[in-house]
């Protein structure tokens, strides 16, 4: 297997989902859907080329993402609905259709279940386990750390843009996380 590298500063969006790269954002609101914008067509966005080289064929589009809305459990299940309409937990599970439905090689997140309630928290996790375990490369951005406990695999803690601490194995507990976070 051929690796290649890139700057992430270099990138634009349109080559960073060619080269297989999701961003989830901190601000899903402002950075993530387009909450005037129904389910389908916030779901839709990346992949309107996959849906007819000349028009758009709706019905195939439609079923695909009444697909995603269930996998992804979506409530309430109409994907007419505007996604502003939704709570805060199920925008979140829509941005995760719209970006994992690309099947990307890396999935970069930024406090992923901010301002989610703890069901549609515990859902976002076994989502995200799920795609990690296809071998997608999650990479966390959170200052939440039983977050991070729960997630990763491998945390690494930073100080002034440098790592000052990794913790793998029976180290990555919330505990030991916060521990040396308070430390730096």
């Amino acid at each position: 297997m051929r690796e290649t590298s890139f700057s992430l500063t270099d990138i634009n969006p349109s080559e960073a989902v060619e080269k297989g790269i999701a961003l989830i954002p901190v601000d899903r609101r402002g950075e993530g859907v387009v909450e005037d914008l129904s389910i389908v067509e916030n779901i839709s966005l990346p992949v309107l080329n996959h849906f007819g080289p000349w028009r758009l064929q709706h019905s195939n589009l439609r079923r695909t993402v009444e697909n995603l809305v269930e996998e992804f459990d979506v409530r309430p299940v109409d994907p007419e609905n505007r996604v502003g309409n939704l709570s805060g937990g199920n925008q979140q599970k829509v941005l995760l259709a719209k970006w994992l439905q690309t099947k990307p090689k890396i999935i970069l997140l930024h406090e992923p279940t901010q301002g989610v309630d703890v069901g549609a928290r515990q859902q976002i996790y076994q989502i995200l386990k799920k795609q990690a375990a296809t071998g997608t490369m999650i990479i966390c951005a959170s200052s939440d750390y039983e977050e991070l406990a729960n997630l990763c695999s491998r945390v690494l803690i930073f100080s002034h843009g440098r790592i000052v601490k990794e913790l793998v194995g029976t180290r990555l507990t919330k505990e030991d996380i916060a521990h040396h976070c308070h430390m730096v």
